[in-house]
């Protein structure tokens, strides 16, 4: 989104120049002159092998590096130097420390040539050594113990050169050795004792370097045929003393002679071929090899290492032209190796290892790396490289440095204050060639100058300084030639610059704080012109800008920094890469990606890095990678995979603090970036991923921190109190081994893979007993990971007491004190069950006498009730008869013959009445009572006679409605039925049911003073719920849980009738009658309010309709 800033605030006035100035040549410490320059971080391996001579240097099978010194033997993984040497157990020491060469066997022993120790076998995984030397004076043992040379064949023998007996050959099977010495009478034997180097071709062929010339052995006839110097054929071969040969991939045989000559054979014709004697004139080679690309490196006394082309015989001198770190100063060179990473390995004398990284063409130039030759000034503002390859340097104190890259000079042009005609600064912070071919120069002090090639003498166009006049430093920061025409440059303190040529007119774009369409700063800081013709600017402090340069006017953008919804507009845009509708900017706070369509931008977050990582350099390449240049070191961003990989000193580039404006990409693609410790250069193409899966390895297994040995099984025991073990592990990849990547799991405790980054150990506690395996994986330093790894089996013992045997046991011990206690409580328990039995069944004699005796009085007790009550019975219906009768005729008799209106007789009469009315209710009381208890009698002794009639409910309360509405209506009540249609019949006791519906209205005509009683009925799935309902006093809600015990019974409230209470016995009787139908019955109550009595009958089988739930 384009946004066009209202404001600009005012911002203190500096100098982006004078910072540079004094960061970079005044802070920062200048490189000076030093006899070796840095080259790689190789601590700890110079910390133990500076000052000795490393004579020999081998890769094992197993990635290991092998460094044989004049002081030991020495294994490299990456991390950590391991001295071999040392033995405190002196039936395994070196009988010398001297080592001189090294070969492996199938088995991945490590073979020793010492030089006065004979040889030694050793085997890397249990450090055991097995020494063979000639003391003992048999026929089949070592011949000398000053060995020069070993070699093993296909076969697994071991070769061995001697200094003074010879060729040796050694069957490891038998222990035999085989000896080859010079015969003066036979031409057919080896021409010297003196043996210094072995190899074999690609045929099969065995050739031996002796100081008497070279030797191809015949292993059939056990014969050597000779290949001497033949004098005045080739003059540049002075001597046959030869110090070592070297078999290339091409089959090519390289010899060096002990005067440090360098002379090819063909294997195949056996002839010499000339290298080129006249690239050798003061040289001296050492020693000769190849990296994995098949480049050819020779080492050299004095002269460092150096490439040389095998087809013309040409070293490759210049730092210019080889690959980074190529030029050692002034190293003796002894000993070269390749590894499997891009390494080449570098053993010298005097000055301990140092590697190339031959993936990595990077070239660092600068006067320590290249004495031949002579920058003005390490410090680089600018870089240029012209249309015919020279390259133009602008220092920050030298002037400019013309770098003649084909005839290796350098010429300078520098400001002189009496020449107007000179450079106008000596600081040069910008270098542009036009479409016409001029060159142009812009200085610290605000000045464009044009090269005059001719007269060698510069035009001047200067800059005004907008922030102070008096000021000089208004910097000329970059410069572009847009497609009208005009020259822009960007100024440091003069906002953006447009130089008309034709004219020489100069216009300054500056800051209007009052003008929203001015651009936003004055310090400007890099430009670039897109297809359409628009220019995009950055400034520091003020952000991107654009100009239309039809009418002149900026347009402002901002950023969207990460964790921010608000965008920043006081950023420094420090270079711009125009890429078709993506602008990709170089900010103070990382890579930004802005589309040019909407106006919006995006941060491209390197997961490795903070998120404010300054950019002061950014160039785009032909396979969409970016490349960039930080206060970190140089990285690379491929847009494609969004991936980004860092290069820096530990990587393999030169120690360089990368200064702002200095990058540069030449018209064939070649890369420039300037520092305070000169240039770099490289093309992208040329600059390879490390595609070697590295191998893993654990280095080191520590119990309690005491490390312990690992055998060839890949197995470790351990017990259990063992509890804290250690490990450590490397991936044997040394392009830039703190690069590497880990992660470690030990099976049966991790249940992920635990990634550890770069920290390559890791230790676990308190494992239980069991079978573990624990495994490595690593990746090289591009990520590449190797899956399969390292592993080695852990077995912790358990404590006894969580063995199988322990355990096994204690299964036995508890089954058997288990079965004993069972046994003894089992016989215990049928000595207690006789008895218990004995006593049960005395009990149970007694119980049934007391059963017996009960039954009796049960019987007894209904008998009793069933006579008393025929006896109470007989006499009380006489009573009541009487009481009619009597009753009945003073009605019809008396009371007519009466005088009523005599109160005496009125009073008479009426107490007549009253007593009559007494005995007659009583009587039916008790005649109720008596029904009771028959009733009850009947029930409880099981004599009751069940009728089982089918009955329709509904009738049923219409009958019971007309039964009891006289005692209804006498109380003063209501009553009333509310029953469902179509309710289904049921069978029962007709008469016992209306007992139960007589006995409840009853009971709620007893406790009910005035309101209603109300019967409803109705179905409920399988039953028909029958309620009767009243507005009496209500029941204690204590009580309802008894009111259907026999004989309980709960006095009427004040708000009930008055009357007889009964003895308890209706609501029983109502219970057992809906129980034996096999019903429910409840209460519900509240007193003041009524209760409501509840009770279910269940519906017949083959009456239920089946839809009813």
């Amino acid at each position: 989104m384009k946004i066009r800033m209202k404001k600009i605030i005012k911002r203190k006035s500096f100098s982006i120049i004078t910072m540079f100035i004094l960061f970079f040549v005044g802070i920062l410490p200048h490189a000076s002159a030093q006899s070796a320059p840095d080259l790689y971080n190789s601590d700890p391996i110079n910390k133990e092998l500076s000052g000795t001579v490393v004579n020999c240097i081998f890769l094992d099978s197993s990635g290991f590096l092998w460094f044989g010194t004049q002081i030991g033997l020495y294994q490299y993984n990456g991390y950590s130097l391991k001295p071999q040497s040392f033995n405190t157990n002196l039936s395994n020491r070196f009988m010398s420390n001297f080592i001189t060469s090294l070969c492996e066997d199938k088995d991945k022993n490590i073979w020793i040539g010492t030089f006065g120790g004979g040889l030694i076998k050793f085997n890397p995984q249990t450090a055991e050594y097995t020494n063979f030397d000639s003391s003992s004076k048999k026929p089949n043992n070592l011949s000398d113990n000053f060995i020069r040379a070993l070699y093993r064949d296909d076969d697994g023998n071991i070769w061995i050169g001697t200094q003074n007996k010879g060729l040796d050959c050694l069957d490891p099977v038998s222990g035999l050795f085989t000896h080859y010495e010079n015969r003066t009478d036979s031409a057919e034997s080896i021409s010297s004792n003196t043996i210094t180097s072995i190899c074999k071709d690609k045929a099969g062929a065995l050739w031996i370097g002796t100081t008497e010339g070279l030797n191809k052995f015949d292993s059939q006839l056990g014969k050597f045929l000779r290949f001497e110097k033949q004098t005045g054929v080739y003059s540049s071969r002075q001597d046959n003393n030869i110090s070592k040969l070297y078999l290339d991939k091409t089959n090519v045989l390289w010899i060096i002679t002990s005067d440090g000559r360098l002379n090819k054979f063909d294997t195949a014709s056996g002839e010499f071929m000339n290298s080129g004697p006249q690239e050798l004139e003061g040289i001296k080679v050492t020693t000769v090899g190849e990296d994995n690309l098949g480049t050819l490196w020779v080492g050299t006394y004095g002269k460092g290492v150096r490439m040389l082309n095998k087809d013309n015989g040409k070293f490759t001198t210049s730092g210019f032209d080889a690959p980074q770190n190529m030029f050692l100063g002034n190293y003796r060179v002894v000993s070269l190796q390749a590894d499997h990473s891009g390494n080449l390995w570098i053993g010298t004398e005097g000055n301990g290892i140092d590697r190339i990284n031959t993936n990595l063409n990077f070239i660092s130039n600068n006067n320590n790396l290249n004495p031949d030759l002579s920058f003005s000034d390490d410090v680089i503002l600018s870089i240029y490289k012209d249309h015919s390859g020279v390259i133009w340097l602008g220092t920050a104190r030298g002037g400019i440095n013309r770098f003649d890259t084909k005839n290796n000079r350098v010429s300078y042009f520098k400001n002189d204050p009496k020449n107007s005609g000179s450079i106008s600064s000596n600081a040069v912070s910008s270098i542009y060639e036009d479409s016409q071919g001029v060159l142009w120069f812009g200085t610290i002090d605000g000045t464009l100058n044009r090269f005059e090639p001719v007269s060698g003498k510069f035009v001047r166009y200067k800059i005004n300084n907008l922030e102070n006049p008096n000021i000089m430093d208004n910097g000329i920061m970059r410069m572009q030639e847009s497609k009208d025409g005009m020259l822009w440059a960007c100024a440091a303190n003069g906002g953006l610059v447009r130089l008309n040529r034709s004219t020489g007119q100069v216009t300054q774009f500056t800051s209007n704080p009052r003008d929203p369409y001015s651009i936003s700063s004055n310090h400007v800081m890099s430009i670039a012109e897109d297809e359409s013709g628009l220019l995009w600017i950055g400034t520091f402090g003020g952000g991107l800008n654009k100009l239309d340069s039809a009418t002149n006017q900026f347009s402002h953008y901002g950023i969207n920094e990460p964790g921010s919804l608000t965008q920043a507009f006081n950023y420094n845009v420090n270079a711009i890469v125009n890429d078709h509708d993506i602008l990709w900017l170089a900010t103070d706070r990382g890579l930004y990606k802005f589309d040019k369509n909407s106006g919006t931008s995006v941060f491209v977050a390197d997961p490795q890095e903070a998120a404010n990582t300054i950019i002061f350099g950014l160039l785009k390449d032909g396979k969409d990678n970016l490349w960039l240049s930080t206060a970190k070191g140089l990285i690379r961003y491929n847009i494609q995979a969004d991936k980004f990989k860092k290069y820096d000193f530990n990587g393999g580039l030169q120690r360089n603090q990368y200064i702002p404006g200095a990058y540069y990409k030449s018209s064939d693609d070649e890369m420039f970036f300037g520092g305070n410790n000169g240039f770099l250069s490289f093309y992208a193409d040329k600059i390879m991923d490390n595609n070697h899966k590295p191998p893993v390895v654990i280095t080191d297994f520590k119990v309690f921190d005491k490390s312990i040995k690992l055998t060839d099984t890949g197995q470790v025991s351990l017990t259990y109190k063992d509890n804290y073990i250690s490990f450590e592990f490397a991936a044997l990849d040394y392009a830039n081994p703190l690069k590497n990547q880990y992660a470690y799991k030990l099976e049966g405790f991790d249940t992920d893979w635990q990634y550890s980054g770069s920290r390559n150990y890791a230790s676990y506690t308190n494992l239980n007993g069991g079978d573990y395996v624990l495994k490595i994986k690593a990746s090289n330093n591009d990520g590449l990971w190797n899956e399969q790894g390292a592993q080695i089996k852990l077995s912790i013992a358990p404590p006894f007491w969580k063995t199988t045997w322990f355990s096994m046991m204690a299964f036995i011990f508890m089954t058997s004190s288990i079965i004993a206690l069972i046994k003894i409580r089992t016989r215990s328990i049928k000595l207690k069950n006789v008895a218990l039995e004995s006593m049960v069944l005395e009990r149970t004699k007694e119980l049934d006498r007391a059963n017996a005796q009960l039954r009796q009085a049960d019987e007894m007790k209904s008998n009793f009730i069933s006579m008393v009550s025929h006896e109470i019975r007989t006499p009380l219906g006489a009573i009541l008869g009487f009481a009619e009768l009597i009753s009945d005729k003073i009605e019809r008799i008396v009371l007519p013959n009466l005088d009523l209106n005599d109160k005496k007789v009125q009073k008479a009469t009426e107490r007549i009445g009253r007593n009559l009315n007494i005995i007659l209710a009583e009587g039916d009381r008790l005649s109720a009572l008596v029904d009771n208890l028959l009733n009850i009698s009947k029930i409880e002794s099981g004599k009751m006679d069940w009728r089982n009639e089918l009955l329709d409910i509904s009738e049923l309360i219409e009958q019971i409605l007309l039964i009891t509405k006289p005692i209804v209506t006498k109380a003063g009540l209501t009553i009333q039925a509310d029953v469902e249609a179509d309710l289904p019949k049921v069978t029962g006791d007709k008469d016992m049911l209306t007992q139960v519906f007589v006995n409840l209205i009853s009971n709620a005509v007893k406790f009910t003073k005035a309101g209603w009683i109300k019967i409803c009925a109705k179905r409920s799935g399988h039953e028909i719920l029958v309620s009767i309902e009243d507005t009496g006093a209500g029941i204690p809600e204590a009580h309802l849980p008894k009111v259907f015990d026999r004989f309980y019974k709960v006095e009427p409230s004040p708000a009930g009738n008055k009357g007889n209470t009964g003895i308890g016995l209706g609501l029983y009787i109502c219970a057992q009658i809906i129980e034996k139908h096999k019903g429910k019955i409840w209460a519900e109550s509240q007193v003041g309010k009524g209760s409501t009595f509840y009770f279910t009958y269940q519906i017949p089988m083959p009456l239920r309709d089946t839809t009813d739930e």
